[in-house]
């Protein structure tokens, strides 16, 4: 966990670093009365995201409806999930904010 808080974009690996910036969305998000929000099951057979930089699958990202996603949560069972960057710029592509998700400690 200390490492993840003292992450600092400017000494990362530019390797694991999404390089997509968030495109603008209409309306904004902070304007929506109702917003969507897609979780990501990594271990529901996306098991082809794994790879940082990708795959050479036909279409192991295939998601077919951003236009209609808000906020994308990417999910996995580990206690700390940070969204790979082939998700994180496919969402930013499409405006769409993404969200790692933290697993509650027993």
């Amino acid at each position: 966990m200390d490492e993840l808080l003292s992450w600092n974009r400017s000494k990362a690996n530019s390797f694991n670093v999404a390089v997509v910036p968030l495109a603008p969305r209409e309306p904004r998000l902070v304007n929506c009365l109702r917003r969507t929000l897609v979780s990501h099951d990594m271990m529901g057979g996306y098991l082809d995201d794994r790879f940082v930089q990708g795959t050479n699958s036909e279409a192991p990202y295939a998601f077919y409806h951003w236009q209609y996603i808000d906020i994308f949560n990417y999910f996995t069972h580990q206690l700390v999930t940070i969204p790979p960057a082939v998700w994180t710029n496919a969402a930013h592509k499409h405006g769409v904010i993404v969200l790692g998700k933290q697993q509650n400690a027993v």
